[in-house]
């Protein structure tokens, strides 16, 4: 057999940034590629070079809003949002939030929402300065990155855990300053986050110290759009003690009973989450004395239902206003009309 002479390796020209990817190329690596043209590794190296990039200041705000937003499909499934947690990925987009161009702020806080679902990437979120970014950011002027700020404030706040880390970070009151944003999605999201937050005691006592029954005390009308979401934060809120206080001083009853006057153009959900807001606020003698002057009509008007959980609702309400001495006479005779 002929024993054929190796070929001599040819020097091959690329840019530092590809030293590590081929490490079977004898030096020297010369800079004659720029960095920026390769925008993405292949493989498992593509987080790897991102984060390069983003780190970096050899690529301008807009090149780094376009590598956030390739950044936000690469996070499709846990195992690559795990990967990209593990590889530091709230670390690298953090310090986004303070970029000086909104677009970079908007894209990093919806990566960051991405790996917000998980309960390492919550963590990862509150050992970085990202919520105290995402708190100033609340009430920018451009509804996209105030919205992708309330999608990382909701993903934070479906666990428990999460929202003990908002609550800790001053979190809840700058969703409370969400409340009153004049953009839909905004509000909505804001609503959603604040309804998952007041879940739990410490999110309810945040939202107190935040005046948030004020807030949705005002929001509160028949023509809102999202009428259901807010009457549910309200029900999460009413049942604290503190809360069903802040309502009645808040001045929410007499809305409350207007709403009870056309519960019959209402859907079950509200009616239900409507009543049962009612009765929460009752168990306090001021809301149970005011009540029964304010919505004692329109309660009696749904005793009719043909809902049994609405039905519960409302003759539990009734019950509650029945202890109220003066309103008896009246229960009784619209009962028997």
């Amino acid at each position: 057999m002929e024993l054929v002479e190796p070929k001599k390796k040819i020097p091959i020209d690329v840019s530092d940034v590809l030293n590590t990817r081929h490490p079977y190329m004898d030096p020297p690596f010369r800079k004659s590629v720029d960095p920026k043209e390769i925008s993405i590794a292949f493989g498992h190296r593509g987080f790897e070079k991102l984060f390069d990039l983003l780190r970096g200041d050899s690529v301008d705000g807009y090149e780094k809003a376009q590598i956030l937003v390739m950044l936000q499909p690469m996070l499709h499934s846990q195992e690559e949002k795990m990967r990209a947690i593990r590889l530091g990925i709230v670390r690298v987009v953090a310090p986004l939030l303070g970029h000086d161009r909104d677009v970079v702020k908007s894209h990093a806080a919806r990566v960051l929402a991405e790996v917000a679902v998980l309960r390492q990437g919550k963590t990862a979120i509150q050992s970085s300065d990202a919520l105290q970014s995402l708190n100033s950011l609340v009430l920018h002027d451009e509804p996209e990155l105030r919205g992708n700020v309330l999608l990382v404030f909701l993903r934070m706040a479906d666990t428990m855990e999460g929202c003990m880390i908002l609550a800790e970070s001053q979190s809840v009151a700058a969703i409370g300053k969400a409340l009153e944003d004049s953009d839909p999605e905004v509000l909505s999201m804001a609503l959603q986050a604040m309804t998952a937050m007041t879940r739990f005691d410490d999110g309810t006592a945040r939202a107190l110290e935040a005046a948030v029954p004020e807030i949705l005390t005002q929001l509160l009308d028949i023509s809102s759009s999202f009428l259901e979401l807010e009457l549910r934060a309200m029900f999460q809120i009413s049942r604290h003690p503190d809360g069903k206080e802040a309502f009645v001083a808040a001045n929410i009853i007499p809305k409350l009973g207007v709403l009870l006057e056309t519960a019959q153009n209402l859907s079950i959900p509200v009616c239900q989450l409507l009543v049962g807001t009612l009765n929460n606020i009752m168990v306090n003698k001021e809301g149970k004395k005011r009540a029964s002057e304010c919505c004692l009509r329109g309660l009696v008007s749904l005793h009719g239902t043909e809902d049994k959980v609405l039905k519960v609702a409302v003759d539990t309400g009734i019950r509650s206003m029945r202890e109220h001495h003066p309103a008896r006479k009246e229960i009784d005779a619209l009962l028997a009309a």
